[in-house]
């Protein structure tokens, strides 16, 4: 599924997560992500938008990026989402 920045950011907002906490995550200068979403005239370039369908899949690379990408951290962020996952996925029926 092609995904626009604007269906990207609106999923996240619904999420819970801000587009202040994710521009300071991302290290974005503020109010980028208000721009992209409201003002037509700005086209987010393809890597950001390829970003943004990383961080659409995967929005716990946000916690990632607030570690500043410190890979022990990576890891034990993944291990934990692993962990959640593998144990909400044996609840269903």
């Amino acid at each position: 599924m092609f995904l626009l920045g604007t269906d990207i950011q609106n999923y996240l907002n619904e999420q819970g997560y801000s587009n202040a906490s994710m521009e300071r995550s991302l290290g974005l200068p503020a109010r980028t992500l208000e721009r992209w979403k409201n003002d037509r005239t700005i086209v987010p370039s393809a890597a950001a938008l390829a970003l943004m369908r990383i961080v659409r899949t995967y929005p716990w690379i946000l916690k990632v990026a607030d570690a500043p990408f410190d890979e022990e951290e990576a890891c034990a962020i993944l291990r934990r989402r692993t962990t959640t996952d593998a144990a909400s996925s044996d609840q269903t029926p």
